[in-house]
C-alpha cells in the first residue's frame, strides 16, 4: 500500500465519522404557532453553544412564496440568555448577506436591527431599503422572544454586492450567531455589538407549513419604529 493510499483511507475514515455528526446537529424544522400573535411559523431550534443559547428562528411567508420568490417574511426569534443578543444571516454567511439582530435592553424592550458586512468584522447598519417592524415581544428571566415583519429582507444590495434568498427553491441557506453579553445601550441601529461566542449554519426547508393565506393579515399588525428606538 502506497503512502498516498494510506492517507486517502485515513481521510475517508475521518470523514465517515464527521458526516453523521454534522447531519445529526442540523436542526429539523417544525411548525409552531406563537400564542401571543397566533402566527404560525416553520421553526428551527439550535441548542446551547459557547455559553449562549438555545436559539430558535421561525419563518412565515406569503401564500405564493413557494412559486414566486418572496421579498419579505415574518420572523420569530427566541434568544437566551435574556441579556444577550442573537442574530440570523439570511444568506448563510456572516459576510455579504443581510443580518437580522435582536436583543433586549435594560428596560426589557426587545430591539431589532438590520446589519451588513463585507468582511469578518463587527457589522454596521444595513444601508439598503429593507425595513424591520416589530409585531410582538416578550422578555422572561432566561430568554426573550420577538416577532417582526421584515420587508425587502429576502434580497439585499450594498456597495455593489447583491444577494437573495430564493423561497421558490424550497430551501434557504441560513446562519446564526449568539452572544451572552448584550450590546452597549442606545438605539438599536447605534448599538455596538459584542463579538459573538457561538455560531453555525443550517439549511432551512420551506414547505406548505411555512406559507399562509393569513400572511397579509398578520403582516398588517406590524408597527413602524424609527432607528430601532
Amino acid at each position: 500500500m502506497t503512502p498516498f493510499t494510506k492517507i486517502t483511507l485515513a481521510l475517508c475514515a475521518i470523514l465517515s465519522t464527521l458526516l453523521p455528526l454534522t447531519q445529526a446537529q442540523a436542526p429539523q424544522g417544525k411548525p409552531y404557532t406563537d400564542p401571543k400573535t397566533n402566527i404560525t411559523f416553520s421553526t428551527w431550534e439550535i441548542g446551547e453553544t459557547s455559553g449562549a443559547g438555545p436559539f430558535t428562528f421561525g419563518l412565515a411567508l406569503p401564500s405564493n412564496a413557494l412559486k414566486t420568490d418572496a421579498t419579505e417574511f415574518i420572523g420569530y426569534m427566541k434568544c437566551a440568555p435574556a441579556n444577550g443578543w442573537c442574530g440570523v444571516s439570511l444568506g448563510g454567511s456572516m459576510t455579504n448577506a443581510l443580518l437580522v439582530v435582536a436583543y433586549a435592553d435594560d428596560k426589557q424592550n426587545v430591539k431589532q436591527t438590520l446589519r451588513f458586512t463585507a468582511e469578518y468584522t463587527l457589522p454596521g447598519v444595513y444601508e439598503g431599503n429593507a425595513t424591520i417592524k416589530p409585531i410582538a415581544s416578550e422578555v422572561s428571566k432566561d430568554s426573550f422572544t420577538t416577532v417582526f415583519r421584515c420587508e425587502e429582507c429576502l434580497r439585499w444590495a450594498q456597495n455593489g454586492t447583491e444577494g437573495a434568498a430564493a423561497t421558490s427553491s424550497g430551501n434557504l441557506d441560513l446562519a446564526f450567531a449568539v452572544e451572552a453579553e448584550g450590546p452597549e445601550e442606545g438605539c438599536a441601529d447605534e448599538a455596538k455589538l459584542r463579538k459573538h461566542s457561538g455560531q453555525g449554519t443550517w439549511v432551512g426547508f420551506v414547505d406548505n407549513s411555512t406559507v399562509s393565506e393569513s400572511y397579509e393579515k398578520w403582516a398588517g399588525t406590524a408597527e413602524t419604529v424609527r432607528g430601532g428606538c
